[in-house]
């Protein structure tokens, strides 16, 4: 075996993305390198790994400070990839050794693991979809056809185009606000919109007045929803289950096997909305390795944190003059 690991650069990317799209996930497109870094400034870390002349395998990561590299920030899962565990092994162990010579410390890995049906972790909920969008409606418990025929009654509306970015992005930080989180820049949008293909917007409007919108992409045969959001006084109409539908049925027009629901974790509310529509549980593993004593440490949801909470709060009682303005530039240093 002749390993070698090798940095991507304009000569080998074409080989990036070429087993990216045949044996990895959205997130291993290397356009998210370019994403990050107009977004946010950072350097990316991605590597190919070659065994005499032929790609085993990848290693996207991007460095969050001076001390520690991520794959990757912002998003609920990349990691390395390769073809067999042999490789993974041999690789990992020339690259931890390449991250100790730029004195990195720390590395921190988001992969997807095994299906499960419980987790003190993150899970990923992704729905096989009905070829057939009748099929799909069946399936679909008969709470969730009332509440879609309601909205129908009402005259609720579905919008796509990634023309409607403003409007996502208004309602996505009224909804941060009220989370008691920083949002994304608004250029962290238009950057997926700008650079993936398959991004797109979706919006959901009721007496001219828009009450729902996601963010989202279709990757291969799956549309990946990123952001989810509504309007808080409108949720009694149930915009929510009326979007979740129209993204279905979008899926169903574009031939799609599945939709990807995005992460969550168990016995949350969220993970119960997702689970009435079909997800599946599927774990993400994410560890943080000490490369100077080759330990790991899994990573899980501090939901109980009572920091956070405080942080939180104080977060939802700024001005949202303020919480547009600082938000984006705090959002960078929350990966």
């Amino acid at each position: 075996m002749s390993l070698q690991i090798k940095t991507v650069c304009k000569d080998n990317e074409e080989r990036w993305q070429s087993f990216a799209f045949a044996h990895g996930t959205l997130y291993h497109d290397i356009a998210w390198a370019r994403i990050i870094a107009n977004t946010y400034a950072l350097r990316s870390e991605y590597y190919l790994a070659e065994d005499n002349g032929e790609t085993v395998g990848l290693l996207p990561f991007m460095r969050l400070n001076s001390g520690k590299v991520l794959s990757l920030p912002y998003l609920p899962f990349a990691g390395s990839i390769f073809l067999s565990v042999e490789d993974r092994e041999h690789a990992l162990a020339l690259w931890r050794e390449q991250l100790i010579g730029k004195r990195y410390h720390f590395m921190e890995t988001r992969s997807v693991g095994r299906a499960t049906e419980n987790s003190l972790g993150y899970i990923n909920m992704v729905v096989p979809l009905q070829a057939d969008p009748t099929m799909a409606w069946q399936a679909l418990r008969t709470k969730e056809r009332n509440q879609v025929r309601h909205a129908e009654s009402l005259g609720m509306q579905a919008k796509f185009g990634g023309q409607h970015i403003n409007d996502f992005y208004r309602l996505y930080c009224q909804r941060m606000h009220d989370f008691g989180t920083p949002p994304h820049a608004v250029n962290w949008f238009t950057n997926i919109l700008t650079i993936i293909p398959g991004a797109n917007v979706l919006i959901i409007i009721l007496n001219n007045s828009i009450i729902g919108a996601m963010f989202f992409i279709k990757h291969k045969d799956t549309i990946h929803v990123l952001y989810a959001v509504t309007k808080t006084r409108s949720n009694h109409l149930c915009p929510n289950v009326f979007m979740y539908w129209e993204i279905f049925k979008h899926a169903c027009a574009k031939q799609c096997a599945s939709v990807d629901l995005g992460r969550t974790t168990f016995a949350s509310p969220n993970f119960q909305f997702k689970k009435h529509w079909g997800g599946q549980p599927t774990e993400l593993v994410y560890n943080s390795f000490n490369l100077s004593n080759d330990s790991t440490r899994a990573l899980l949801p501090l939901q109980e944190d009572a920091g956070k909470k405080v942080m939180s709060r104080v977060w939802r009682c700024l001005p949202d003059f303020l919480h547009r303005r600082l938000g984006p530039k705090i959002r960078k240093y929350l990966p």
